[in-house]
């Protein structure tokens, strides 16, 4: 059945076609004949309104037999046995007396293919396959589900899997968010539930909520707001436990913060455009409690992706750029004391000071190293402390950092994977040879071709990839304007941090060139020409 379009209504799915049926939480299928199938039909497409028995008359009595209206009620109650629906408390079909039948179901949602689901809820336990406590439970469980795709970014899709059977239709090796719902029914009215929230392609466990609910609570009239505030809370506490490190460290991987954010924002929020979310969750957080330090590095992180993001686009003046880098600092220095103990903090923290301004540089490179010689979280203390060198002039030193750190990744086409590779192409580029940061370049767009454009602009990619038509698509979308603040970015962002003259110099000249080639001089600004020491 998995591999057919289906149709959720309340706790059971339909084939498209209403050929077959069965409920979410069981394997068994319901079968329909074609009257009862064109009953169906004629009802589901009229949800909430009145269909007389006329009408349904009409859409069966093709069947080729002498039918009347008795033969619809008959049909009615066949229907409502098969799916266990009870004339006097319907969930589906409701008798409107003396005029006909009305369709009360829920909205359908296709329920298959389950491929593009990033949240999933279930597997569901401890309810009764009929009952009151299973009806209830349910709608407690579908209502979460809807009030999750409420909160969640637009493109974050939501699926409720009933059984662990189920779980074996999903690529587990994606990074997913499990939400498993386990039920007590303790008293009438009243109900247990736990809410086990798990990274699934880690098998990690986040997070776990045990709930003592009443009537009121699980009543799907009075209970709006508090499933509307669960569910806000829920996806707060995941991005909380993905993207805050704690005391002892990352949760389920050692990973650089603004990676851990990153891969906190793709599970839950758009990929692109997500940390513009996370800066207004951390502000909030911030003014809700301002003396928990480490918000402050995180809402610098997160300011620092965005810049990295929206400038690259072009979207950003210079003033931007200063008042961008300007407000990291701040968040930083309220932070900076108080972040012992906290490797990935503070690791975190050194590599923005460097990229405030020169004089934090030697801070930046002391807390660092510190970090460095006594840490666990290597890939993290690898890769940062790897940036640092590379910035102030130890290319090759900064090379074998990175290469370090990818030993310990066990996916290396995982986000912190790819993090490295770019990092080493950067160090490539810097000392000079283009081909081998190409190659590097090559591995990333291999994985996932969407940065081809902004590769293009920035590295040789060698033979593999038809370069010069990349360019000359990505520069036709280009005003010159738009080209002089790529090369500002490019500057702001990157080569001003390279203490070394000639590093500097060797990490622009491919995107000047480029620029030069397409738009001319008067698109390079004074920055990008005094990288290449020619100002």
């Amino acid at each position: 059945m998995s591999k057919d379009k289906f149709y959720r209504f309340g706790s059971w799915q339909f084939a498209s076609d209403f050929s077959r049926a069965n409920p979410l939480d069981e394997a068994d299928v319901v079968a329909f004949t074609r009257a009862e199938r064109a009953i169906l039909n004629a009802l589901s497409n009229k949800p909430g309104l009145v269909v007389s028995r006329d009408q349904l008359l009409d859409r069966i009595s093709g069947e080729g037999s002498d039918i009347g209206q008795r033969s619809v009620d008959f049909l009615i109650n066949r229907l409502r046995r098969k799916l266990g629906d009870p004339a006097r408390n319907p969930n589906f079909i409701a008798t409107q007396y003396g005029e006909g039948y009305v369709w009360i179901a829920r909205k359908p949602e296709p329920v298959a293919p389950f491929e593009d689901a990033h949240v999933i809820v279930g597997p569901v336990q401890g309810l009764a396959p009929s009952g009151e406590g299973a009806k209830r439970g349910w709608d407690f469980v579908l209502r979460l589900a809807d009030e999750l795709r409420n909160t969640l970014h637009e493109d974050r899709k939501v699926r409720v899997v009933a059984s662990r059977d189920k779980m074996g239709e999903f690529d587990l090796s994606k990074p997913r968010i499990g939400i498993g719902v386990k039920f007590l029914f303790s008293a009438p009215g009243k109900a247990d539930v736990v809410l086990s929230v798990s990274r699934l392609d880690k098998q990690a466990l986040l997070l776990t909520r045990r709930l003592a609910l009443t009537g009121n609570e699980l009543c799907p009239k009075s209970g709006g707001a508090f499933m509307a505030d669960l569910a806000a809370a829920l996806v707060d506490q995941v991005w909380r436990v993905q993207s805050h490190p704690a005391q002892s460290g990352s949760p389920d991987e050692d990973a650089p913060l603004a990676v851990r954010m990153h891969e906190a924002e793709i599970m839950l929020a758009e990929a692109e455009g997500g940390m513009l979310e996370t800066e207004k969750r951390l502000r909030a957080a911030i003014a809700a409690n301002p003396k928990d330090c480490s918000n402050y590095v995180l809402l610098a992180t997160a300011i620092h992706s965005n810049m990295v993001v929206g400038g690259f686009a072009g979207m950003r003046s210079p003033s931007d750029f200063v008042r961008g880098a300007n407000e990291i600092e701040d968040q930083l220095l309220k932070a900076i004391e108080h972040l012992d103990g906290n490797d990935i903090l503070s690791l975190a923290a050194a590599k923005l000071l460097w990229f405030t301004d020169p004089k934090w540089r030697q801070l930046a490179m002391d807390m660092a190293e510190d970090v460095f010689s006594r840490t666990t979280n290597f890939i993290t203390a690898f890769s940062t402390v790897g940036q640092l060198r590379m910035w102030d002039g130890r290319g090759e030193e900064a090379l074998a950092l990175f290469e370090r750190a990818q030993e310990f990744v066990p996916v290396k086409t995982s986000q912190i994977g790819l993090y490295l590779t770019v990092q080493k192409a950067m160090a490539h580029m810097s000392m000079g040879d283009q081909a081998a940061a190409g190659v590097e370049i090559g591995r990333v767009l291999a994985h996932d071709m969407r940065g081809l454009a902004r590769y293009a602009l920035m590295f040789d990619l060698g033979d593999e990839f038809d370069r010069e038509a990349v360019l000359k698509a990505a520069c036709a979308k280009m005003s010159t304007a738009d080209a002089r603040a790529f090369l500002y970015y490019m500057h702001f962002m990157f080569a001003r941090h390279f203490v070394d003259p000639l590093a500097r110099r060797n990490f622009i000249h491919e995107p000047v060139s480029v620029v030069r080639r397409f738009f001319g001089e008067v698109a390079v600004p004074f920055e990008a020409r005094a990288d290449l020491g020619e100002d």
